[in-house]
This record gives C-alpha cells, sequence and structure tokens, in this order.
C-alpha cells in the first residue's frame, strides 16, 4: 500500500534531482508536502463523513477557528498522519454534533458571555505557552516566537470582538446560535491543546500506541 510519506519522498527526490536541490532543502519540501497531502485527505474524509451527516457548516466554522488560531499558536499533535486524521475527524464530528445540540438552548446573553470566557482564558494561555512549537519545525528564535505569541492574541481579541458583534446583531436563531456555538468549540479545543497536560497526553498516547502496535 502506497503510503503518504512515500509519494512524498518519491516527489520530492524528483523535484530535488531535477532542481539539484540539497538534501536538507530536499527533506523540507517532503516534509510540506506530506503536510500539504495530509491537510487534503483530512478534508475530504471530514467532508464526506460530516456532509452525510448533515452537520457540514458547523463542522467547518469549528474547523476554521481551530486551523486558522493553530496556524499562529501551535498546538499538540500526534507523530503519524493516519494519527492525525483520525483524532481530526473525530474532533470536527464531535465539535459539529456538540453545536447542534446546544444550539437550540442557546441565547445572546449565553453566547457572548461564553465568548467573552473563552477569549479571557484564551489570552492568559496564549500569553503563557504560545506559540507551541514541533520537534521537527522548532521555534528557537526569541523574536519569532514574540511575533507568533502577539498575533495569537491579537487573533483572540478580534475574534471575540467579530463574534460579540455579530452575536448583538443577528437574531438568535437556532442556525446562528449553533454556528457561534461551532466557532466557539473550535477555539476552546485549539486553547486546550496549547496547555502542557494537553502537549503531555499526545506524547503518552503515541508512545502507547507506538508499544502497542509494534
Amino acid at each position: 500500500m502506497v503510503s503518504v510519506k512515500t509519494v512524498a519522498s518519491s516527489v520530492s527526490y524528483y523535484v530535488a534531482n531535477e532542481l539539484n536541490i540539497d538534501k536538507i532543502s530536499a527533506q523540507t519540501i517532503r516534509y510540506g508536502l506530506e503536510i500539504i497531502i495530509g491537510i487534503v485527505l483530512e478534508l475530504l474524509i471530514i467532508t464526506v463523513i460530516s456532509y452525510y451527516l448533515g452537520i457540514m457548516p458547523y463542522v467547518f466554522i469549528a474547523l476554521a477557528t481551530f486551523s486558522s488560531l493553530r496556524l499562529l499558536s501551535g498546538g499538540a499533535h500526534f507523530n503519524t498522519l493516519v494519527r492525525c486524521t483520525v483524532f481530526s475527524t473525530l474532533m470536527a464530528i464531535g465539535l459539529g454534533y456538540f453545536a447542534i445540540t446546544f444550539g437550540h438552548y442557546s441565547n445572546r446573553i449565553i453566547l457572548i458571555s461564553i465568548i467573552i470566557l473563552a477569549s479571557s482564558i484564551g489570552l492568559y494561555v496564549a500569553k503563557k505557552w504560545a506559540p507551541v512549537d514541533t520537534p521537527c519545525k522548532p521555534i528557537s528564535k526569541a523574536d519569532k516566537r514574540q511575533r507568533f505569541r502577539q498575533a495569537s492574541k491579537v487573533y483572540i481579541l478580534a475574534w471575540a470582538l467579530v463574534l460579540i458583534a455579530l452575536s448583538l446583531i443577528m437574531q438568535p436563531t437556532p442556525l446562528f446560535t449553533s454556528l457561534v456555538l461551532a466557532s466557539i468549540a473550535g477555539f476552546i479545543l485549539q486553547v486546550i491543546s496549547l496547555c502542557p497536560a494537553c502537549y503531555n497526553l499526545a506524547a503518552y498516547t503515541d508512545g502507547l500506541l507506538d508499544k502497542l502496535l509494534s
């Protein structure tokens, strides 16, 4: 069976030979291709499943919030594409169901209160731990880390202000409240992934699965 890593390695090897690129650059290309292919596969799987279940709008709102903040702040991760795909799919479907279930019981006051609470916690967590980098792409420069940290805090403030404004302007219909809750849920999950406990849990799970599958 052809794996993503095999495809990425073959393409990067071909590009490196054609453009006479050194091994380090070729490895960078391979890593980038693995990420791109992995993201495409994850989105395809999540799209098919969420469409079939009828929760696609909520799933993609949650994913958009989660992923956009993650680009700036990093977060806990798994070491293999399969594990990332499984977790991302379960996470996305779970967030979608959460939003559509509790959206019917939410109103303007509840939404704004949750947004303020979530963003306040998010700012604290971002200030304390963001950005959370990966072992294969560590952020070693202090000024770069500071830029990502500041960008994360700006994102959180902007996200909160936009959602609060929309909550004040829009009618709190079940559809609207469910979409807002989906964004809140995606935001909270990403904030949790910045905490050391979550990062350690992911590492422990990876190690346990490595032992079980070896």
